[in-house]
């Protein structure tokens, strides 16, 4: 059975789950309202605000677009798929690297590895499912001398999710150590290597692929056409039309990055060393380019030219930061570079502070920690005890990269370890094959996990869920369709379910509060919100009028009582209406 058959069989088997309920985890809930707000002609980071880059609500907004907003099977179709293209490229490294058995069950590893959580951290189709593909396409490319291609993977990945540019310590390590060997995949030595005719290509023609595609993409945002908070041109496809754009940039860039300019000998060789002196000298004896001077194995000898690493080093950098820097650039043209900075960058200082809340920030650490060393431990066991820091230093930094990535804002939230899992199943697998453990060893536990974390994810409660269906129920039968509605809490599934339209271009609390997981009461309040946003909101709501309010902050810190600004409109316009739980209804009283 081919490998890529293999591992989609594993990959429906253990990730099944998914498709038992419509939303995991709240993410899912606000990616799906806010792909709804995308395809009724609002813009991202105008008519609707997230601090997350904008592919993931891009690729809702699209599959919405394609088959409905009224059903979610085609996004969770695509979680799967992102899980089996992460195997799937895990698996063309690893062979590459330890050979076709470790190939094959590095792809199957990390399948079983990443169920290995609680269940609506590993089921839900959120940001940390669609980073992984990119931010391991990045490592492969970089190990093939793909460099400005690897650049462009890692803004894909950071684009996904801030965390995923994290790639980019590794890949531009990779870049400096080959070119400073004159290797590359390719063959970057010298600064140049062969096109299919023969001749020489430089460098920088090399690195342009991350430019076309990249500029392409900031030019066809130009063309849209302004950057307001309003519809877009082409209205309801907003959505849609933007990923199509970025696919198109992205395949600009790959056409160039990967084209047929490289020679066939030399992409399989991976390691075509041609001394720039010989070339320019026509293969003087004793140089590289004479081929009755190669070395034993076929690799020719490089020549000693005075600062050509340094050079190489330089040039292989260059082609990394092209390829990652400027799909930013084109994204930002795209979407408004101001809106877009704020809210991906700048605006998210009070998020990310690390004040405060350190007890439970390193508690939810621990936690999850632990259930992902117990879940994949023949991994971590054999990347420990099979460790070889200067063979595999690539793979050690990303892993390190990675783990920066998770701790970034300290909120420790499960979903976050996925993006420890493909350098640790690499280093797990190289330990294996190093004869830390036995496959047989390995293959057994992985078993045994996928078991029990496929059984979890079958029983896993769904209380929360069917409290907030029932909310909808009752919001559908008191209002109209259309009517606008406020949610007052970090779940707003409720619009979704609900479906009525949001009276606010924010969709949670925290945006309004600095309220999140493990944050310190002390640190929540209007005090603490993102800069302009009260003025912004009371603009909504005076607009929106909105009929009903939902708070659904039960008792947390940012409850009503605690939101001065927010209790006063309550009390000034609303009336109870009922309560469902610790959810209270209000009805607007004045008309």
């Amino acid at each position: 059975m081919p490998t890529a058959v293999l591992l989609a069989v594993v990959a429906v088997i253990t990730h099944v789950a998914v498709f038992q309920r419509a939303f995991w985890n709240p993410d899912e809930g606000f990616l799906a309202t806010q792909a709804r707000i995308l395809g009724d002609g609002a813009q991202l980071y105008g008519g609707v605000v997230d601090r997350k880059p904008p592919v993931v609500p891009c690729l809702y907004a699209a599959a919405f677009q394609l088959f409905g907003s009224g059903t979610l099977w085609p996004v969770k179709v695509l979680a799967v798929a992102a899980h089996l293209a992460t195997a799937v490229l895990l698996a063309v490294f690893a062979r590459r690297r330890f050979g076709p058995t470790a190939g094959l069950m590095a792809g199957v590893l990390y399948l079983v590895a990443s169920i290995g959580l609680a269940p609506p951290d590993a089921m839900a189709a959120n940001f940390e499912t669609f980073m992984l593909p990119a931010s391991v396409a990045a490592i492969v490319l970089a190990d093939r001398g793909r460099f400005a291609a690897a650049g462009f993977a890692a803004a894909v990945a950071a684009l996904t999710k801030q965390s995923g540019g994290a790639v980019v310590l590794p890949v531009l390590w990779v870049a400096v150590m080959a070119a400073g060997k004159g290797l590359g995949g390719g063959g970057v030595a010298g600064g140049r290597r062969r096109d299919r005719g023969g001749r020489w290509v430089p460098w920088w023609r090399r690195c342009r692929g991350g430019a076309v595609g990249a500029v392409g993409l900031g030019a066809l945002g130009l063309r849209r056409g302004g950057a307001g908070g309003g519809a877009a041109s082409g209205g309801k496809a907003w959505g849609g039309v933007l990923l199509g754009r970025a696919v198109a940039g992205g395949v600009a860039l790959n056409a160039a990055a990967f084209g047929g300019s490289v020679a066939r000998d030399e992409i399989a060789s991976g390691h075509a060393a041609w001394g720039v002196a010989g070339r320019r000298g026509g293969g003087a004896p004793g140089v590289a380019g004479d081929d009755s001077n190669a070395a034993p194995g076929g690799r020719a000898v490089r020549g000693r030219v005075p600062g050509a690493a340094t050079r190489l080093r330089l040039q292989a950098v260059a082609c990394v930061l092209l390829g990652a820097i400027v799909p930013w650039v084109g994204v930002a043209l795209l979407l408004g570079a101001g809106r877009f900075v704020f809210w991906v960058v700048t605006g998210s200082g009070g998020y990310l502070s690390l004040e405060g809340g350190w007890l439970w920030a390193v508690a939810r650490a621990s936690g999850n920690l632990a259930i992902v060393a117990a879940a994949g431990l023949p991994l971590v066991w054999a990347a420990w005890r099979g460790r070889r820091f200067r063979a595999d230093a690539d793979l050690w930094l990303w892993l390190a990269a990675s783990a920066i990535g998770v701790a970034a804002g300290t909120r420790f939230f499960g979903h976050y370890f996925l993006q420890l899992l493909p350098p640790l199943v690499l280093l797990g697998v190289a330990g294996v094959v190093r004869g830390a453990l036995r496959w047989r060893t390995v293959a057994g536990y992985a078993a045994l996990s996928a078991t029990v974390f496929v059984y979890l994810a079958a029983t896993w409660p769904q209380v929360r869920l069917d409290h907030i269906r029932g909310v909808a129920a009752t919001v559908r039968a008191e209002t109209r369709p259309g009517e606008p509605l406020l949610v007052w809490g970090m779940n707003p599934a409720v619009y979704y379910f609900a479906e009525r339209p949001p009276a606010t271009r924010f969709l949670t609390a925290g945006f309004l509060t600095n309220f999140a997981g493990g944050r310190p009461d002390s640190q929540v309040g209007e005090a603490y919100a993102v800069p302009g946003s009260w003025a912004q909101f009371t603009e909504d709501l005076t607009r929106t009028r909105p009929e009903l309010v939902i708070d659904d902050s039960g008792n947390a810190a940012y409850r009503p009582d605690r939101i001065p600004r927010l209790d006063q409109f309550l009390k000034a316009h609303y009336r109870e209406l009922e309560r469902q739980g610790a959810t209270v209804i209000y009805r607007r009283i004045d008309p």
